[in-house]
């Protein structure tokens, strides 16, 4: 850990890519944790691993109040670093501010820090959903 200038900045380096293990269970907790808090907004979730960066994206198609909404489908939703621990990943969630092709902004969740627990993660991502639109 460093201190930047506005701000401590945490330093994950040298981390290599997840064990296929700690994704197929990262996976398992996100979709259990997605079917139990987040079934009205998401009707499906997908994982894919490159180096350490896990990238988790949501499928809201079906599941939003309008049919046709343009929004529906799969969107991506955060990038998860391992860093070694199952239950701590650096978290980065997915802004369109970036442009039309987007991008992930390493970020803090609720608990003050930039890594958490994966439903940590993915419920800081996904928490604009919690209102309809």
């Amino acid at each position: 850990m460093r201190e930047g200038k506005n701000r401590v900045e945490y330093e994950f380096s040298g981390m290599s890519k997840p064990p296929e293990k700690t994704v197929l269970r990262l996976k398992q907790r996100l979709t259990e944790h997605v079917k139990k808090h987040w079934s009205d907004k998401v009707k499906s979730l997908s994982v894919r691993v490159r180096g350490a960066f896990v990238y988790v994206d949501a499928d809201l198609s079906g599941v939003a109040e309008s049919p046709d909404d343009e929004d529906d489908g799969e969107q991506p939703v955060c990038r998860l670093r391992y860093v070694g621990s199952d239950d701590e990943w650096e978290f980065a969630f997915y802004t369109w501010s970036r442009g039309i092709q987007g991008g992930y902004e390493p970020s803090y969740l609720n608990n003050g820090k930039p890594f958490g627990t994966p439903e940590q993660c993915f419920d800081c991502a996904a928490f604009p959903w919690r209102w309809p639109r």
